[in-house]
């Protein structure tokens, strides 16, 4: 503040002596002033916001909430080659799951598996990808890769 007061005053003070300042110099020594208060008023703010930030940091209650993990994938059994079972699907069940959807020409498709667990033929929908992931029968999960 006091030296945009003294950029304002200045030219004022020099013209009331008798000394004599061009127009530019004026000029010149207004935006000096004025570039300096704007700085100042920066840095103040940008401490405000520090000490703002310190005193947040050292409240426990104004901490942030934590962030929950994400869910975790379901679990799955690497069957061999690029077959993997997910959750109580067995690998028998999902190698079978995989055979039927090469024969079907892959991609999004429906294809019947046959359970040597269960003795029992299900339908699976498999959905193209990387991975591959079929689900049906049993809540059966099978991924291809």
């Amino acid at each position: 503040m006091k030296r945009m007061l003294l950029a304002v005053l200045l030219p004022a003070v020099l013209l009331a002596s008798g000394c004599s300042a061009s127009k530019d110099d004026l000029q010149r020594a207004a935006a000096s002033g004025a570039s300096a208060e704007a700085q100042k008023q920066t840095e103040a703010s940008l401490r405000a916001d520090v000490e703002r930030l310190k005193s947040a940091a050292a409240s426990p209650s104004s901490a942030p909430a934590p962030v929950a993990p994400a869910p975790a994938q379901p679990a799955s059994t690497p069957c061999g080659g690029t077959v993997s079972a997910g959750g109580s699907t067995s690998c028998a069940f999902a190698l079978s799951v995989a055979s039927a959807y090469f024969r079907s020409g892959g991609g999004t498709t429906s294809v019947q598996a046959y359970s040597s667990v269960t003795g029992q033929t299900y339908v699976m929908q498999c959905e193209s990808g990387v991975p591959v992931v079929c689900r049906g029968g049993n809540n059966a999960v099978v991924y291809i890769r």
